[in-house]
């Protein structure tokens, strides 16, 4: 059994089997560029009609996790999209001492995995809190403030119009009473 075929095998539970045969797809396509390949980083590219970049890295060599990231679409929306299975089936020929000791990937962000999983978020101070809710009400009064000056101008139109209407009939009423 290939390198190859151990690191499909190892991870190929967590891509659904229409996202690992488009990925296939992708290498035999030869549509994926390889970039720097270090024992705890690869980055990719794929050439495609939306072009995507991948990169998995990990803390060290022995790491048994390692994180994938891309740039499209799908992985936006938290899925293990073809580009990650695409560059994890080429790496695996070109890169085998990254995944020697790798058994799990993580999909997400370095912040993402150096906070335990969470989204990294910054404290927030009391003074913090207060100027951001003073801003929240300041919007608030700026929108009720522009909604009745949008208000007033369009009651100002249809007076205008009114008026000019009237205006308008009073005239014709008065060419017509002319002989």
């Amino acid at each position: 059994m290939s390198v190859q075929s151990d690191v499909e095998t190892k991870f190929e539970h967590f891509f659904k089997p229409d996202v690992r045969k488009a990925g296939a797809e992708l290498v035999q396509k030869k549509a994926v560029s390889l970039g720097v390949s270090t024992d705890t980083q690869v980055d990719a590219f794929i050439r495609t009609s939306s072009p995507a970049r991948v990169q998995f890295s990990s803390d060290s060599i022995e790491s048994t996790d390692f994180l994938v990231e891309c740039n499209c679409s799908a992985s936006g929306k938290g899925q293990m999209c073809k580009h990650i299975w695409a560059v994890l089936v080429a790496a695996s020929e070109k890169s085998p001492d990254f995944f020697a000791e790798k058994t799990n990937l993580e999909k997400g962000t370095r912040s993402d995995v150096d906070l335990g999983s969470a989204k990294k978020t910054k404290p927030v101070s009391d003074t913090q809190k207060a100027y951001l809710e003073a801003q929240k009400e300041r919007q608030s009064e700026y929108r009720k403030q522009a909604y009745q000056a949008q208000k007033e101008r369009a009651k100002g139109l249809k007076r205008g119009k009114e008026e000019a209407d009237f205006k308008a009939s009073k005239r014709a009423a008065s060419t017509e009473l002319l002989p």
